[in-house]
């Protein structure tokens, strides 16, 4: 019996210690059928689904479920296998895509609040009102009638740095601390079908990420990769000293999955090239939705010409 793999997903780079025992198995002839509730939920997705078939269709392996007996080698069976494979994935893609609806319902209902800002609490209602706490609301007054008087957020700031006494400290700590919770939640990403992203991460130490020709090569075919795993468009990609610039269509809303594949399989050969451990990229990456019709040519833009414009500056 193999059940690691339950509550296990394998849309993504999730390694399956259940499914690689099942294909072991095969392969060594040591499994002559494959016995499971759903014959199609032994592979979650439809690239690792045909691969089983094929496997079990060359090594004479029968899946058994709760309804029949099958034979990959079979050619009216391969068709029935194949159809309930789909159907599989199918009703994945379809809680995916009500999940994002509803997401996108919210966000056209102005009721999504991914953070709260500093200054604010949500009610029960599910409103935004400004923090009851009168020290909190006490600071965000001081702040803005500093900002007023001197003209700018960098002069204000210093202003509350080189003041710190006990009003303005304890304002300065209060706007801080309430700052640090709103933003301990790990921020959702709005991830939709058809969605256009400026996609850009830098490198953790601010270095150059590129060290040699070999390492822009490997770059551009993990880049080729995903975008054939996952299904992306890519209209456009510009490779910095430090940083890379991506505009990544999302047919199927999987961005985040395919750029953990990106930033993972690539940060692991350049580590293996250069003998080093660690992380390569700071932090996560930034996904900013953009509108596909009115903007999709000037990023495009922007993007290519992000060189130029930085021998420019120099």
């Amino acid at each position: 019996m193999i059940d690691q793999d339950l509550g296990r997903t394998a849309s993504d780079v999730t390694f399956r210690l259940g499914f690689e025992q099942i294909l072991q198995g095969i392969c060594s002839s040591k499994v002559r059928g494959i016995f499971s509730v759903d014959a199609s939920r032994s592979a979650r997705n439809g690239r690792e689904w045909h691969t089983l078939l094929e496997v079990c269709a060359v090594v004479g392996v029968l899946l058994i479920d709760q309804g029949a007996v099958y034979d990959p080698g079979s050619s009216d069976d391969r068709l029935l296998l194949g159809l309930k494979g789909e159907f599989s994935e199918m009703e994945l893609r379809v809680l995916s895509e009500r999940s994002q609806a509803a997401i996108l319902q919210k966000v056209r209902r102005s009721e999504l609040h991914l953070t709260i800002s500093a200054g604010y609490v949500k009610t029960v209602d599910g409103f935004l009102r400004i923090d009851p706490d009168q020290r909190v609301q006490h600071a965000i007054r001081l702040i803005f009638a500093k900002f007023r008087e001197l003209g700018s957020i960098r002069q204000t700031h210093s202003w509350f740095i080189d003041h710190q006494k006990k009003g303005s400290g304890l304002a300065l700590y209060h706007i801080e601390h309430l700052s640090y919770h709103s933003s301990m939640a790990r921020p959702l990403r709005i991830e939709l079908s058809g969605a256009l992203y400026h996609v850009t991460d830098r490198d953790d130490r601010r270095e150059a990420i590129y060290e040699e020709d070999d390492d822009c090569q490997s770059f551009l075919e993990t880049l080729a990769g995903a975008v054939e795993r996952f299904n992306w468009i890519c209209y456009a990609y510009c490779l910095m000293t430090n940083h890379y610039h991506l505009v990544i269509e999302t047919p199927d809303a999987n961005l985040s999955k395919g750029m953990r594949q990106l930033n993972g399989v690539f940060t692991q050969g350049t580590n293996r090239r250069h003998g080093r451990t660690g992380h390569l990229f700071q932090g996560r990456f930034k996904g900013i939705l953009v509108d596909k019709d009115r903007y999709l040519l000037e990023l495009t833009r922007y993007v290519v010409l992000n060189p130029v414009r930085a021998n420019e500056q120099e």
